[in-house]
């Protein structure tokens, strides 16, 4: 293998580790911003789950509430809060999800609900679940 040949190779190896630089780097900031995104989607459906269940049970749920920094003084402020909540879900929540919201919205029970947190679920961590809402009633 003569001088040319070597000095190519090196050429063509440092072009590859640059390339590969440049995906890698890539790669992190797409893998970096999808894990941004989604604890920002599991924050809101947390924050979203408490306040659906004070919705069941306003007056028992109240004192939780305010533990919370959420001051309802009627339970219309408290669905006034979770509409507002679903307004900005449409950015990024699945079309399950905001259907599901939709329905537990208009009429607010232990069902509506499950069928709203196992869509959140589903959203969240792409699970295929057999689990139905009859499994989750106590």
């Amino acid at each position: 293998m003569d001088a040319s040949n070597i000095i190519t190779l090196i050429g063509f190896m440092g072009i590859g580790a640059i390339i590969k630089s440049f995906v890698d780097s890539s790669l992190n900031r797409k893998q970096n911003l999808s894990q941004k995104q989604h604890d920002f989607k599991e924050t809101r459906y947390k924050a979203l789950i408490m306040l659906m269940l004070a919705m069941l049970d306003f007056e028992k749920n109240q004192p939780m509430l305010k533990e919370h920094g959420r001051n309802f003084g009627r339970i219309n402020e408290l669905s006034d809060e979770i509409r507002t909540e679903r307004n900005n879900m449409i950015l990024f929540a699945s079309d399950e999800v905001i259907t599901s919201l939709k329905n537990f919205l208009q009429n607010p029970n232990e069902q509506t609900f499950f069928d709203t947190a196992v869509h959140m679920r589903k959203d969240l961590y792409k699970l295929k679940t057999k689990l139905k809402i009859e499994d989750l009633n106590v």
